[in-house]
């Protein structure tokens, strides 16, 4: 099999005016092999530009990386993590939660109030948390990024590149806990359907968080 990444950043709508020109859809696009990490096609690729919810795709992976993959420790929500404006999972003050359930309102419901629970207890506030999304992004070799926050939400300094946002994305794919969440369709426990149509088609990996950015990974015959 070839496993690609295609990352497209498109913070504003733009539109295809004809079909016979090559004329960019987005504002930046990335094509990357999972494994070499090889750019198999670039527009733009280290062009900074706000990621929107593909913000969720270092939350996840930080916390992975953070609980050592324990993702069974239960989590109590707090007031600052209720009514987060846009995507929810509609989390209730004092509820309890395991990580993992987090994991799959963020990935899956794209829940913006997930994202900042998780970012809460395990990073003490949401700016330490931060701090730990931005090693991860070095660690994944993005060094044109930069987080300020766990969901995406717009803020000042908060940007990637296709290119940086590709490597995070190939680094998250390594951890098994992260492939089987950004791949599952119906989390059971919960009863959440991913968000993402994409998953009904023929797309081997998707993710939940299409708002003005898209990531996608597509296995694919060789």
């Amino acid at each position: 099999f070839f496993a690609f990444i295609a990352v497209i950043l498109t913070p504003f709508s733009s539109i295809c005016v004809s079909a016979k020109e090559e004329i960019p859809c987005s504002q930046a696009e990335c094509v990357m092999e999972v494994n070499s990490r090889r750019i198999l096609y670039e527009y733009r690729g280290e062009t900074r530009l706000p990621m929107a919810s593909t913000t969720k795709i270092a939350t996840a992976i930080t916390v992975l990386e953070e609980c050592n993959n324990v993702v069974d420790r239960q989590i109590t929500i707090s007031r600052e993590a209720v009514g987060v404006e846009g995507s929810s999972a509609y989390l209730k003050e004092g509820d309890v939660y395991t990580t993992e359930e987090l994991l799959y309102g963020l990935m899956l419901r794209s829940g913006n109030d997930c994202a900042t629970a998780l970012a809460l207890h395990f990073g003490g506030n949401v700016s330490l948390f931060c701090a730990k999304m931005n090693e991860t992004a070095r660690k994944a070799g993005a060094i044109e990024t930069n987080f300020r926050n766990p969901h995406g939400l717009p803020c000042e300094n908060h940007y990637t590149t296709a290119r940086d946002l590709s490597l995070i994305t190939c680094y998250a794919l390594n951890n098994l806990i992260f492939r089987q969440i950004v791949s599952t369709q119906y989390y059971r426990q919960r009863h959440w359907k991913n968000k993402n149509k994409m998953l009904r088609f023929h797309f081997a990996f998707s993710f939940a968080v299409l708002m003005e950015a898209i990531s996608i990974l597509r296995i694919v015959p060789h």
